[in-house]
Protein backbone atom coordinates (compact mmCIF):
# COMPACT_ATOMS: atom_id res chain seq x y z
CA UNK A 1 0.00 0.00 0.00
CA UNK A 2 1.14 3.09 -0.50
CA UNK A 3 0.26 6.15 1.60
CA UNK A 4 1.32 10.01 1.60
CA UNK A 5 3.72 11.05 4.28
CA UNK A 6 1.69 14.45 4.35
CA UNK A 7 -1.89 12.88 4.69
CA UNK A 8 -1.01 10.67 6.98
CA UNK A 9 1.22 13.84 9.14
CA UNK A 10 -2.12 15.67 9.13
CA UNK A 11 -4.39 12.68 9.90
CA UNK A 12 -2.10 12.23 13.20
CA UNK A 13 -1.96 16.22 13.56
CA UNK A 14 1.72 15.69 13.51
CA UNK A 15 3.09 19.47 12.23
CA UNK A 16 5.94 19.92 14.66
CA UNK A 17 9.98 20.18 13.47
CA UNK A 18 10.08 16.45 15.01
CA UNK A 19 7.81 15.25 12.71
CA UNK A 20 9.90 12.62 10.82
CA UNK A 21 11.70 11.52 13.47
CA UNK A 22 8.38 11.00 15.22
CA UNK A 23 6.81 9.21 12.68
CA UNK A 24 9.86 6.62 12.43
CA UNK A 25 9.83 6.23 16.29
CA UNK A 26 5.50 5.48 15.80
CA UNK A 27 6.98 2.68 12.56
CA UNK A 28 9.57 1.24 15.19
CA UNK A 29 7.03 0.91 17.94
CA UNK A 30 4.47 -0.37 16.09
CA UNK A 31 6.39 -2.74 13.81
CA UNK A 32 7.80 -4.38 17.45
CA UNK A 33 3.90 -4.12 19.40
CA UNK A 34 1.97 -5.26 16.79
CA UNK A 35 1.32 -8.66 15.99
CA UNK A 36 -1.54 -11.22 16.08
CA UNK A 37 -1.68 -14.71 17.99
CA UNK A 38 -4.22 -17.07 16.45
CA UNK A 39 -4.95 -20.20 18.35
CA UNK A 40 -6.74 -22.73 16.00
CA UNK A 41 -7.88 -26.32 17.46
CA UNK A 42 -6.10 -28.61 14.77
CA UNK A 43 -5.78 -32.60 14.93
CA UNK A 44 -5.09 -33.82 19.00
CA UNK A 45 -4.42 -30.16 20.52
CA UNK A 46 -3.98 -26.62 19.01
CA UNK A 47 -1.56 -24.81 16.18
CA UNK A 48 -0.53 -21.59 17.80
CA UNK A 49 0.16 -18.70 15.16
CA UNK A 50 2.06 -15.94 15.67
CA UNK A 51 2.08 -12.97 12.35
CA UNK A 52 3.70 -9.81 12.26
CA UNK A 53 1.09 -7.64 10.08
CA UNK A 54 3.17 -4.68 8.77
CA UNK A 55 7.06 -6.11 8.14
CA UNK A 56 8.25 -3.96 5.80
CA UNK A 57 7.93 0.03 5.44
CA UNK A 58 9.93 2.04 3.19
CA UNK A 59 9.78 5.90 2.79
CA UNK A 60 12.38 8.88 2.38
CA UNK A 61 12.80 12.48 4.04
CA UNK A 62 12.65 13.62 0.69
CA UNK A 63 10.08 12.32 -1.30
CA UNK A 64 6.42 12.26 -0.08
CA UNK A 65 5.45 8.41 -0.70
CA UNK A 66 5.30 5.51 2.40
CA UNK A 67 5.33 1.93 1.45
CA UNK A 68 3.57 -0.25 3.58
CA UNK A 69 3.53 -4.04 3.04
CA UNK A 70 1.33 -6.18 4.95
CA UNK A 71 2.38 -10.11 5.80
CA UNK A 72 0.36 -12.37 3.08
CA UNK A 73 -0.07 -14.47 6.08
CA UNK A 74 -2.41 -11.51 7.98
CA UNK A 75 -4.38 -10.78 4.24
CA UNK A 76 -6.71 -13.56 4.78
CA UNK A 77 -7.75 -12.31 8.35
CA UNK A 78 -7.95 -8.52 6.52
CA UNK A 79 -10.04 -9.16 3.70
CA UNK A 80 -11.96 -11.93 4.89
CA UNK A 81 -13.52 -10.43 8.33
CA UNK A 82 -17.06 -11.14 8.15
CA UNK A 83 -18.46 -11.40 11.60
CA UNK A 84 -17.28 -11.58 15.24
CA UNK A 85 -15.03 -7.88 14.48
CA UNK A 86 -15.15 -4.56 16.31
CA UNK A 87 -14.98 -1.55 13.58
CA UNK A 88 -14.00 1.94 14.11
CA UNK A 89 -13.57 4.50 11.72
CA UNK A 90 -10.12 5.78 11.86
CA UNK A 91 -10.99 9.40 13.06
CA UNK A 92 -12.77 8.38 16.21
CA UNK A 93 -9.49 6.41 17.15
CA UNK A 94 -6.58 8.91 15.30
CA UNK A 95 -6.45 10.76 18.60
CA UNK A 96 -5.67 7.65 21.07
CA UNK A 97 -2.81 7.69 22.44
CA UNK A 98 -1.99 4.25 24.41
CA UNK A 99 -2.73 0.39 23.52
Amino acid sequence: VYLSKQELFAFFNVDDSNKHSRFKEAIEKMQKQAFFQIKKEQDKGFKFVSIVPIPYVEWTDYHDEVLIRFSPEIMPYLINLKTNFTQHALSEISELNSK
